[in-house]
């Protein structure tokens, strides 16, 4: 099993005993919670499917991206879209397979994601979303974009950082 899977499987289960001669629930919780506090609130938004941690992402995210002088409610409502998108992720013609299947047989790389198994939202998506036009949409696909890599590298982290606490050689 894998870290994330432990970890989500610790939290999920509210495994909390310690055992100081091997890795424990309370080892796997105590590094997610001395880890990038972003990161590990997605960590537990997948693991334990935690709204309030939806909503704590979301605000991390915005405050990790807003420049000075900026307008936090939007920059927020934003950050909420991209963190739903980052759940979202899955190619929903394949179901994130990368391949379609016809008779229960492989047909071929899949011609939405092209084998990549990932979903691209659109920006008429994204407009519907915020509720913004497609001109005021251009004025934060940076944001929208910058948004996106600082949560993936936050994700990422939390998987270094525990690893590193747990003194895991690679994380799985």
């Amino acid at each position: 099993m894998g870290l994330r899977e432990s970890v989500a499987k610790s939290i999920s289960k509210g495994d909390l005993r310690h055992d100081p001669l091997s890795e424990s629930g309370a080892d796997r919780i105590g590094a997610l919670g001395l880890s990038d506090p972003l990161g590990a609130a997605m960590w537990r938004v997948v693991a334990d499917h935690d709204g309030p941690s939806l909503i704590a992402a979301a605000s991390l995210l915005a405050r990790r991206i807003r420049k000075p002088g900026e307008q936090l409610s939007f920059l927020t409502f934003l950050c909420g879209a991209v963190v739903r998108e980052h759940l979202d992720d899955k190619c929903q013609a394949c179901g994130g397979r990368g391949y379609a299947m016809v008779d229960g047989r492989v047909k071929d790389a899949c011609k939405v994601c092209r084998g990549e198994r990932t979903r691209r939202h659109s920006d008429t998506e994204r407009c519907r979303q915020l509720g913004i036009d497609r001109a005021s949409y251009r004025r934060w696909e940076g944001r929208f974009a910058a948004a996106h890599e600082a949560l993936a590298n936050a994700v990422a982290q939390v998987g270094r950082d525990c690893a590193r606490q747990l003194e895991r050689g690679k994380i799985i």
